[in-house]
């Protein structure tokens, strides 16, 4: 009984085109609206909160939870250039070790033609053609070092309007620090020195950064 009245208040969500974040209809009325007792009620709530579907609130009721496509839509919607380089920043060196122990001259070739491209987006301050060429390179890294979930990640990163839109007029000096580390750290996956790769990601990430957002100092970053 209780799967069944979840099942129907759910369908009563999508029905009512419930807003996330919108408080739904207390016990009673839920009771009275679908047809079940109010003992069904609350515990078809409280399996829909299980679930992370609602957020049961005390003395204030139930309200809608965002689903996950809400929330990485959110997430891509809102996520500025140091939000994304911070989850970057989380998990791209470890990736980069890992993907220099399995750089085979396959991969590392991939690599140089995704090093060459990001090169002439420089040469031409191409700066959204830039973001996108540096974060397929960092799938890229993802796939090599065999972390699906990594480069889903990224992929989702990929698609905040935010990076594009953050990314102005590039400056020479920053232009030439990052791309210096950049292809220092293709030599060192190419070497398959993971160490050097790691250390490389990082300060590389931090000048990415410095180059979309003129107020960050890459020397904070990987000083």
């Amino acid at each position: 009984m209780g799967h069944d009245c979840a099942d129907a208040i759910s369908d009563l969500i999508h029905q009512q085109h419930v807003a996330v974040g919108a408080r739904l209809p207390s016990e009673r009325e839920l009771a009275a609206l679908l047809g079940f007792s109010r003992s069904s009620v609350r515990e078809a709530l409280v399996a829909l909160a299980a679930q992370g579907r609602i957020e049961i609130r005390e003395r204030s009721g139930c309200y809608l939870r965002p689903t996950r496509t809400d929330a990485w839509r959110q997430l891509r919607e809102t996520a500025s250039v140091a939000d994304v380089a911070a989850a970057l920043h989380a998990v791209v060196p470890h990736v980069a070790s890992e993907a220099a122990a399995r750089c085979g001259s396959d991969h590392a070739n991939r690599l140089e033609v995704l090093t060459a491209r990001l090169g002439r987006h420089l040469v031409d301050r191409d700066a959204p053609a830039l973001v996108g060429e540096f974060l397929a390179f960092l799938r890229m890294l993802a796939k090599v070092a065999r972390s699906p979930f990594v480069e889903l990640m990224i992929a989702e990163a990929s698609a905040a309007p935010h990076l594009t839109a953050a990314a102005g007029e590039l400056e020479k000096s920053r232009i030439e620090a990052f791309f210096a580390l950049h292809v220092g750290l293709l030599h060192a996956l190419q070497a398959r020195d993971g160490r050097r790769a790691a250390t490389l990601a990082s300060h590389c990430l931090g000048a990415f950064e410095a180059l979309l957002d003129p107020s960050t100092s890459e020397r904070s970053r990987y000083a």
